[in-house]
């Protein structure tokens, strides 16, 4: 979300829309009745209201999925996405909506790399381990009190 706030207007109203990100109005974050809310909940509101289907597509938001290198060949990797609970994903004065996900697709960039760059991967991994720099993303949680969840 970090991510959806620091980018500029012109990436904000083109490509994070497709990941539903639609500007809210100040101060009608917080209201769930259509009278009341603001602009980019009643856009939101408007492409799933009565359990339309929707498609959203959006990057994933981890360490190494935000890094500028490729992996070298032969690297297994696994990423296990969780849910959250659906109460966090919508906002709603009433708890009678589920969240049905009925498909998922995973798109990985794969490149064509020069065969003198392959060689100098093997010549590499033949003298031991390769290290690769990560950049990190710390992400800091803080509590809730469960009357503020519920509003």
């Amino acid at each position: 979300m970090f991510d959806a706030l620091l980018s500029p207007k012109s990436v904000q109203e083109s490509l994070l829309t497709a990941g539903l990100f639609f500007r809210d109005s100040p101060g009608k974050m917080d209201a769930t009745e259509i009278v009341s809310v603001g602009e980019g909940f009643k856009t939101r509101y408007n492409i799933c209201k009565e359990s339309k289907l929707m498609d959203m597509i959006g990057a994933l938001h981890f360490d190494l999925g935000n890094q500028s290198k490729y992996l070298i060949n032969s690297v297994n990797l696994r990423i296990k996405l969780e849910r959250n609970k659906d109460a966090f994903a919508l906002m709603s004065a009433t708890q009678d909506f589920k969240i049905v996900i009925q498909h998922a697709s995973l798109f990985v960039r794969k490149v064509k790399v020069s065969p003198s760059i392959l060689i100098a991967h093997e010549t590499a991994l033949s003298r031991g381990v390769i290290k690769m720099p990560i950049r990190r993303t710390e992400v800091k949680s803080f509590s809730r009190f469960l009357q503020e969840c519920n509003r």
